[in-house]
């Protein structure tokens, strides 16, 4: 059985049901939210955008997640859903504290489970799923603009859990981070180097076989493995799909992670190391394909 979720326009969303007939779509394309706009600073609640038909159903939660920002800064990151077929995650900071950190924050897009046990999304496809040679392939569609300065990356923060019903936090799970476009000051390899990984990865429609860089400075629970791109500074903006199974499986095998879970699907951009930023990232498609 193949569950998807849709996080898209509305052309895309009809060409994806005419798939074939044991397909199960999942219908929270942008344009179904309930909110005409649903707008938070940071320093506030994340927003969960309901499915217009049935609000009992949440299509996926906007988090702007400013975790390391001084309460002496001067502006705000928002996460914006304004039913026009897109997700706009904006940093705007004429004064941000403390300016010398590698990551202030981390706006993103939330859906299925965490390390905490939290759940959003009443649909599939279903999370946590167990690692295996399944695929759970990701489509998406987002680009950076205005002037992002200091640090910043598109991130795909995962996390692996021990058992289906996990919520323990982080110390007992393993962060997976994936960073299709990173570019930091003090490069995006803070840990030693296990080896390059090479992915298969459909950009702008056309296979591009690309080198990760895979890095841990702790193996296992409570630790973490990063895969960032091994040369340049990756997509900034791009339509990219890949199979983020092949990522967590092989992150799993180097931890001897056996029966593991991830919990569920994180994408934002994270930013950093600097005393004024302003950018916004737009997603404008994201497709989740378990198989």
């Amino acid at each position: 059985m193949v569950k998807r979720l849709f996080l898209c326009a509305t052309m895309m969303l009809a060409i994806a049901i005419s798939a074939r007939a044991d397909q199960v779509t999942t219908d929270t394309s942008l344009t179904n939210g309930k909110a005409t706009t649903s707008t938070i600073d940071s320093g506030t609640s994340a927003a969960i955008v309901p499915l217009a038909s049935d609000t009992s159903i949440d299509l996926w939660e906007l988090v702007p997640s400013a975790w390391g920002v001084d309460a002496g800064s001067v502006g705000s990151t928002t996460a914006k859903y304004p039913r026009n077929g897109t997700v706009g995650l904006s940093v705007d900071y004429s004064s941000l504290l403390p300016n010398n950190a590698g990551v202030n924050g981390y706006d993103f897009i939330f859906y299925g489970g965490d390390q905490y046990g939290d759940q959003i999304g009443g649909q599939p496809p279903v999370f946590p799923e167990q690692l295996s040679s399944k695929t759970l392939t990701l489509d998406t569609t987002y680009k950076l603009g205005g002037t992002p300065g200091g640090d910043v990356d598109v991130l795909f923060d995962e996390w692996l859990i021990p058992t289906q019903g996990y919520n323990g936090g982080s110390s007992g799970a393993m962060e997976v981070e994936v960073l299709p476009f990173c570019r930091f000051a003090f490069g995006c390899v803070p840990c030693p180097t296990i080896k390059t990984f090479t992915e298969p990865i459909t950009v702008n429609g056309t296979v591009t076989f690309v080198p990760f860089t895979e890095d841990s400075c702790q193996l296992g629970a409570g630790g973490d493995v990063l895969f960032s791109p091994a040369s340049g500074n990756g997509f900034s903006n791009a339509e990219i799909s890949f199979n983020m199974m092949d990522f967590l499986n092989e992150a799993a095998t180097e931890a001897s992670l056996s029966g593991w879970w991830v919990a569920g699907m994180e994408l934002g951009t994270e930013y950093g190391d600097a005393s004024s930023l302003n950018y916004l990232m737009t997603i404008s498609k994201l497709e989740i394909d378990q198989q």
